[in-house]
């Protein structure tokens, strides 16, 4: 019955240590204690952007080629193409906002 209660009492503290680190991170990296992994996030950042816009952009061209190319082709047949590229383009775009 002790051990269990110090076992528990220890998890407690480790969680709570855990949180302290994650919470103080952010703090430190702007504070220039961490360059390299503040530089790494706005990489990350950059390339989720970019491939945002590219997955919309490709969608939209394969969409205009499809209409081209098939001249019976409207623009309701295509819509799902279209949709797709902006839900998943804003996806990107949505995670390299809070990315930072």
């Amino acid at each position: 019955m002790k051990l269990s209660s110090i076992a528990r009492a220890s998890k407690d503290h480790a969680l709570k240590l855990q949180v302290a680190v994650v919470m103080a991170a952010p703090g430190l990296a702007h504070a220039g204690f961490g360059t390299k992994a503040l530089d790494v996030i706005n990489q990350g950042s950059t390339l989720a952007l970019a491939v945002g816009g590219g997955i919309f952009t490709i969608c939209a061209a394969a969409a205009g080629y499809q209409m081209a190319a098939n001249k019976g082709t409207r623009l309701s047949d295509v819509a799902h193409l279209i949709w797709g590229g902006a839900l998943a383009g804003s996806a990107a775009a949505l995670g390299a906002y809070f990315m930072g």
